[in-house]
C-alpha cells in the first residue's frame, strides 16, 4: 500500500469471516479501524480471537458503544438507560476466562474515564465519570458473589515474594476490587439492581493495605481508603502513611500521584494541603509534574468545576514559578476549549487568564507565551 487511498484485496475468500483480526503477532505505526462492525462480530472476537490486541480492541468497541449509550442519556438526565446483557456477560467471559492469564484479563477489562472512539462525547467529563461507574455497576450486579469469592481467593493465596503468578495476579485483584467498590457506591443508573458487597470495600482496601507485601496493591489499598469518605478513621490512617511513604523518593512520590487524582469530595482541600506541605518541593520535576499530570486527569473535577478550577490555578502558580515544564500538563488540560458553550468557555478562558496574570513575562516566559497562544482563541 504506497498510496493513503490504496486498497487491499485478499483474494479466494469464499465465505464472510466472522471477524478481521489485523496485524497478528507484530507491530505498525498507525490507527486501523473497522467499518460499521455489528456488535456480534465484535463480541464474537472478543470472545474467540487468539491475538491480544485485536480482543482487546473488539472488547473496548463494545465497552464504548455501551458507554456513549449512557453517557448520552445521563446528558439528558434520563437515569434509565439499560446497559446490555450482552456486555455483561462478554464482561463476565473475559473475567471468568481460564484460558487468559489474570493480567491479560484484567488488561482487556480495565475500564478509564475516557472514551476515546467517540472523540464528540470527550469534553463531557463528568458524565463520562458516572458512566465508567455505572458500567461496573452492572457487572457487579450480575456476578456479585463471583467477583467476591475470585478476590477473596486471590487475597489468600497471596504471599510475599517475587513470583511471577503473582505478579500476574495484582492487577485482576485490584479490578476485581474496583468492581466491589462501585458495588458499594450510590446505582447511577436505575436500572442496575443495587447489590450491597459482603463486606464493606474500605475494609478490603484497608486490609490490602496493611498486609499486602507488594507497593502496587498498598497503592491500591490507600487509594480507595482515601476515596471512602465514611470509614472513620481515614484522616488517621493518611497521615501514617504519609509519614511512612515521605521516607523515600519513589513512595513519595507514589503519595503525590495519589492524592491528587482522588475520586473524593475533598480532593481540592486534599491538594492544597499537599502544596503547603513542605514535603512537597516543585523544584523537583517528579513531585511537580507528578501533581500537575494526575490534576489533569481528573477533569471532571479540574475543569468540571468551580473548585477545581481554582486549584488548578494554584498550582499552576506553586509548580510553574520554579519549574514552567512541570507545570505544562495542567495547559494541555483546555484541549476542547472549542467545545464547550458560551458560559463554559468564558469561565475556562477566565482560568486562563488568571493563570497569565499570575506569571511574569519574562521569568516564565515559555508558560507566559503558551498561554498568549491559547487565549488567542478566544478572539
Amino acid at each position: 500500500m504506497k498510496t493513503k487511498d490504496a486498497k487491499l484485496v485478499i483474494p479466494d475468500v469464499l465465505e464472510e469471516p466472522d471477524f478481521l483480526s489485523f496485524a497478528r503477532g507484530w507491530s505498525f505505526f498507525g490507527k486501523s479501524k473497522q467499518t460499521n462492525p455489528s456488535v456480534a462480530r465484535l463480541t464474537k472476537q472478543a470472545l474467540s480471537d487468539p491475538d491480544a490486541v485485536n480482543k482487546y480492541q473488539a472488547y473496548r468497541s463494545v465497552a464504548d458503544i455501551e458507554k456513549a449509550k449512557v453517557i448520552e442519556g445521563l446528558l439528558k438526565g434520563d437515569k434509565q438507560v439499560e446497559i446490555s446483557s450482552e456486555f455483561v456477560e462478554l464482561h463476565g467471559s473475559i473475567l471468568f476466562s481460564d484460558e487468559l492469564t489474570p493480567s491479560a484479563r484484567a488488561l482487556t477489562l480495565g475500564e478509564a474515564k475516557t472514551i476515546p472512539s467517540r472523540d464528540d462525547l470527550s469534553h463531557h467529563y463528568a458524565a463520562i465519570k458516572e458512566a465508567t461507574t455505572a458500567l461496573l455497576q452492572a457487572v457487579w450486579a450480575k456476578y456479585s458473589t463471583k467477583i467476591e469469592a475470585a478476590y477473596n481467593k486471590l487475597c489468600k493465596t497471596a504471599h510475599p515474594g517475587p513470583h511471577v503468578e503473582q505478579f500476574q495476579e495484582r492487577a485482576l485483584k485490584r479490578h476485581l476490587l474496583l468492581l466491589i467498590v462501585a458495588g458499594g457506591k450510590a446505582a447511577v443508573l436505575n436500572t442496575n439492581p443495587k447489590v450491597a458487597p459482603t463486606v464493606e470495600p474500605y475494609k478490603l482496601a484497608l486490609d490490602l493495605l496493611k498486609k499486602s507485601t507488594f507497593v502496587t496493591d498498598q497503592a491500591t489499598g490507600f487509594r480507595l481508603v482515601l476515596e471512602d469518605e465514611t470509614f472513620a478513621d481515614r484522616v488517621k490512617v493518611q497521615e501514617d502513611i504519609f509519614e511512612e511513604w515521605r521516607k523515600t523518593p519513589d513512595m513519595l512520590t507514589k503519595y503525590i500521584s495519589i492524592v491528587s487524582s482522588l475520586d473524593s469530595k475533598d480532593v481540592g482541600q486534599q491538594i492544597l494541603k499537599l502544596l503547603a506541605n513542605p514535603s512537597f518541593n516543585p523544584a523537583q520535576s517528579s513531585h511537580g509534574r507528578t501533581l500537575s499530570r494526575c490534576l489533569s486527569q481528573i477533569r471532571d473535577f479540574s475543569l468540571a468545576t468551580d473548585e477545581g478550577l481554582d486549584v488548578m490555578v494554584q498550582a499552576f502558580v506553586k509548580i510553574g514559578k520554579v519549574n514552567q515544564m512541570s507545570a505544562y500538563p495542567l495547559l494541555q488540560c483546555f484541549d476542547h476549549l472549542d467545545r464547550f458553550d458560551d458560559a463554559t468557555k468564558a469561565k475556562l478562558f477566565a482560568t486562563l487568564q488568571r493563570m497569565q496574570d499570575s506569571i511574569d513575562k519574562k521569568k516564565e516566559e515559555s508558560l507566559y507565551n503558551q498561554l498568549s497562544i491559547i487565549l488567542e482563541k478566544k478572539q
